[in-house]
């Protein structure tokens, strides 16, 4: 049997392993007067996927979901998509609607919450 705990190595890889990418500062925008640093498109896509996993693994160790043992969880998630740098505001809402879900909904519906959805994420500031 797999260790529960051994997926989750993985998912902080997906946040620390290009360190380079990370520090590298997003373009910057005006809006009414105050600076706001926008977040790489590549590295949101990232950060959602991971907080996909993340709660995932959360609902199998307390053994509300099964674990899926066919593909990796990076490959099952599914994610907006960006053409452009996303407002930081709106990533962070979706990753607190990811958080905050049911283990009841399923892993592929967490990538089509409201927040998360292109319509939503990808807008422009």
């Amino acid at each position: 049997m797999r260790s529960p705990w051994l997926a989750l190595p993985l998912v902080f890889l997906l946040f620390y392993c290009d360190r380079e990418r990370q520090d590298r500062p997003g373009e910057t925008v005006m809006t009414t007067g105050a600076t706001l640093e926008l977040v790489p498109a590549p590295l949101a896509q990232d950060r959602v996927i991971a907080a996909q996993c993340m709660r995932e693994q959360l609902c199998v160790e307390v053994g509300l979901a099964t674990e899926d043992t066919s593909t990796s969880c990076a490959d099952r998630a599914r994610s907006a998509r960006c053409k452009s740098n996303v407002d930081p505001g709106l990533l962070e809402e979706c990753l607190d609607a990811i958080y905050n879900s049911s283990c009841a909904i399923g892993f592929e519906a967490r990538g089509r919450l409201e927040p998360c959805e292109r319509r939503v994420l990808c807008r422009a500031p």
